[in-house]
């Protein structure tokens, strides 16, 4: 049976702790990716079924729908570089990773 020296043993445990934070930090923001997702979902479906009952009710939407249409179109060209910017940047640190196995966040 070959001896497994410390050096080697101690090298493999803290890749495996880094694989580890690694992969706990991904499952995270995939779930706050998710809850992003379902609130968007949930808040275009209450617009939805808010507008289905004023239609339902014979009130006139258009004007309303031409407002909203406006507001996030400006919005769309305010924050839409920054958007993108955060974009590229969680995609370079998620597709590349970039960092080495001695890189440690500190949050606090």
């Amino acid at each position: 049976m070959t001896a497994i020296r410390e050096t080697d043993f101690l090298s493999a445990m803290s890749r495996v702790v880094a694989e580890q934070q690694f992969l706990s930090a991904t499952i995270t923001s995939y779930g706050a990716v998710n809850n992003l997702v379902h609130r968007v979902a949930h808040g275009i479906s209450v617009g939805v079924i808010g507008l289905c009952v004023l239609m339902i009710w014979e009130i006139d939407v258009t004007s309303a729908l031409v407002t909203l249409a406006t507001l996030l179109l400006a919005l769309s060209f305010a924050i839409g570089s920054t958007v993108s910017s955060l974009v590229a940047g969680a995609s370079f640190v998620l597709l590349t990773a970039p960092y080495g196995e001695d890189f440690e966040v500190n949050l606090t």
